[in-house]
């Protein structure tokens, strides 16, 4: 036979259970959230004319090698000229750092990776020397995680698509 003791102490560990999981639940709700709401500022940058001209002008920056693209693309005399790449750049680094630091799903970006694949491909060699020189590994680092992360998504999602047809 169950006591009222035995009730009393039952009852206390039942709500603290269900407050648990409550909670539980709402932190999942919130980070979808914050995922979505992470997801939108990224997706609105491209709604924004200056981003995209800033963006079809990275495409347009001829060079030959970090040498070149420093004479070309002078931080000192040609800002202008370079905002393209710094301001692309910089973009592409902050999402690869939200990826992989788990604030967004990298799914959720998924249909950046043929411009972060163009933009690292196109600037990597510029990049990877720069590392080398400056001694700085972590140059662009989130950046080529990025392009590394979408790479092998986008790669699975066209092996699951052969399988399936």
């Amino acid at each position: 036979m169950i006591t009222l003791e035995q009730v009393v102490f039952v009852i206390p560990m039942f709500a603290l259970a269900a407050s648990i999981t409550y909670y539980a639940l709402v932190l999942k709700n919130q980070n979808k959230t914050r995922q979505a709401q992470l997801f939108m500022q990224i997706y609105n940058r491209w709604l924004d004319p200056e981003f995209l001209r800033l963006y079809v002008r990275s495409y347009q920056m001829d060079y030959e090698d970090l040498d070149n693209f420093n004479m070309k693309y002078s931080t000192r005399t040609q800002f202008e000229e370079r905002m393209p790449y710094t301001i692309m750049s910089f973009y592409y680094e902050g999402i690869g750092m939200l990826v992989e630091h788990g604030f967004i799903d990298p799914k959720l970006v998924i249909q950046l990776a043929e411009d972060v694949r163009e933009h690292w491909e196109m600037f990597s060699p510029m990049i990877l020397e720069r590392r080398e020189r400056t001694r700085n590994p972590l140059y662009f680092h989130y950046t080529e995680s990025l392009y590394n992360n979408l790479y092998k998504i986008r790669k699975n999602i066209w092996e699951h698509r052969e399988k399936m047809y």
